[in-house]
């Protein structure tokens, strides 16, 4: 199963290297890559470096280093002293919030760590008991469906969601990247500290974006101020969170497409989105027809009664169908009446009908396809004459699906024999219509999809770099809490080759040396762990 995403990805990442090597190596090229001196002068124009290396691609660039002056500029001039000062008490909330955020996010891993360890314990506890005690394979399987999976769940397209997300995923991290090195530009705009350029990368598949700073301009800065930077990051993807949820609070996206472009059919029904390919409903159910019942079920209104239906493990009971005892019991054909519901015997279009307490073979498709020339019945005696009131058996397997046709009156009944839960895997459904064929039928679905996750992504990445992980936002954080606290003595920096003081440094005591470090080890060997047992426990 994993050979051919493999596959995949390695020839995906050999064209990347010989794409980069490509562009690198042609003289005047669109990407070229300077040769940059010690102090470069941004008025020879900017300059777009492409790197590549093993799985991680980086794309940086100067470009935006005029803007991010120019707004230097605006924030230390006296005309914009109000939002300087606005933006200052604004970035202190963010430091506050980095503390809250940063004991959140330490607290939620130790609770996964539980949860996983528990789940652990539970899967080699189980798998004991059954080879000592040798238990059937339903009680094992009902034991193992009770385990907890805890709250942090991994989103891996094709395995976890649908592979058909990836690409509203792809957006999502990104866009929620691009709002945290927002932060970080401009902030450190408020603080007078450079950028020396502007990038994103993607590390095997995962997306990222970044700003890169002159390290010795934060070295010397106030611990205060180098929180403010480093905190603006996770600070603004908080924000960006509460911003979203207001907006999903208020339904402004479902407003804006319903306004001129889409209408909600939801009262109706569900319209047909997609069907996958080459699957035997693909032929029979067309994209923008709609589904307006399954069995007698109806699937309008805002509750999900599609998957629910779908996913019931108990059939619900439903009006039976009038038919003659005789063509029932077999007694016109030399059938053998209930041969199509012995187990493992397979009947070509007969399907096994039940009274409740006799079966019996019928064609299922001409009874239950046509509404009109069929009589329903709610018991054995609701028939009249020579009839006797049937019901699909469960064994049968059968699904009556009715859909409504662009330009039909008239719902269709598409009958599905299968398990139900492959139609909920084949057909993805929506409550929006395109009101002209001008609009795609798609987009709402998307723009759905990707505001959901826009949601996990912002919050992920806020409490995620507030983690003290090396290379997070966190480890830093940490560093210049430690030094605030501590009261860390300052020390000038000296350049000995031009005998002129070139700045300041401060020295963090020895005991919030310590208290770093084990929290830094100790946050990185409990997030092995969860690494590990995720990995562990999936399998």
């Amino acid at each position: 199963m994993l050979v051919l995403p493999f596959i995949l990805l390695s020839l995906f990442w050999t064209a990347i290297h010989a794409i980069v090597r490509l562009l690198n190596s042609k003289k005047g090229s669109l990407l070229p890559t300077e040769q940059r001196s010690v102090r470069p002068s941004r008025k020879l124009g900017s300059s777009i470096h492409v790197s590549a290396r093993y799985f991680h691609l980086k794309i940086e660039s100067s470009t935006w280093n005029r803007y991010h002056d120019g707004l230097t500029g605006k924030l230390v001039s006296r005309r914009y002293r109000w939002t300087s000062k606005t933006l200052r008490h604004f970035y202190d909330a963010g430091v506050a919030f980095g503390v809250l955020g940063m004991l959140c996010a330490i607290g939620l891993l130790l609770w996964t760590c539980a949860n996983l360890l528990t789940e652990t314990f539970r899967h080699n506890f189980v798998i004991e008991v059954q080879q000592v005690a040798k238990r059937d394979i339903q009680e094992t399987s009902h034991m193992d469906m009770g385990r907890s999976r805890g709250f942090v769940q991994a989103i891996i397209p094709g395995v976890t969601v649908p592979f058909s997300h990836i690409t509203p995923i792809f957006l999502a991290v990104l866009l929620s990247q691009v709002v945290h090195e927002f932060g970080h530009a401009v902030s450190g705009a408020l603080e007078s500290v450079p950028i020396n350029s502007v990038g994103a990368a993607l590390t095997l598949v995962i997306p990222s974006a970044f700003v890169t700073f002159p390290s010795l301009c934060l070295e010397t800065l106030k611990p205060s101020s180098r929180a403010r930077i480093i905190a603006a990051g996770p600070w603004h993807n908080g924000i960006f969170w509460i911003i979203l949820v207001f907006l999903g609070w208020m339904r402004l996206s479902y407003y804006a497409l319903t306004l001129f472009s889409y209408e909600d059919i939801s009262g109706l029904g569900r319209v047909v989105l997609d069907v996958e390919h080459g699957t035997a409903l693909d032929e029979y159910l067309p994209k923008g027809s709609i589904i307006t019942q399954l069995d007698d079920k109806p699937v309008n209104g805002t509750n999900d009664a599609w998957s629910t239906y779908l996913t019931a493990s108990q059939p619900s009971t439903s009006k039976g169908w009038c038919v003659e005892k005789d063509i029932f019991f077999g007694e016109t054909s030399r059938q053998s009446p209930a041969s199509c519901c012995l187990e493992g015997v397979a009947v070509s279009l007969l399907s096994c009908f039940t009274t409740g307490s006799d079966t019996g073979c019928l064609d299922a498709v001409p009874l239950l396809t046509k509404p009109k020339e069929s009589i329903r019945c709610d018991s054995i005696s609701g028939c009249e004459g020579n009839s006797i009131c049937v019901r699909p058996d469960e064994s049968a397997q059968l699904l009556r699906i009715s859909v409504q046709v662009t330009g039909e009156d008239d719902d269709e009944i598409i009958l599905w024999r299968g398990p139900k839960k492959e139609v909920l895997q084949q057909v993805q459904l929506g409550t929006l219509r395109p009101r002209l064929s001008l609009f795609p039928l798609w987009l709402p679905s998307i723009l759905f999809v990707l505001e959901g996750y826009l949601n996990m992504a912002t919050l992920s990445l806020y409490l995620f770099n507030l983690l003290p992980l090396p290379y997070l936002d966190g480890s830093r954080f940490l560093e210049t809490l430690l030094t605030m606290v501590s009261h860390a003595q300052v020390r000038e920096i000296y350049d000995l080759e031009m005998g002129i003081n070139t700045g300041s440094r401060h020295v963090s005591a020895g005991w919030t040396v310590r208290v770093e470090r084990t929290l830094r080890a100790g946050t990185t060997v409990v997030f092995i762990m969860c690494a590990m047992m995720a990995s562990w426990n999936s399998f």
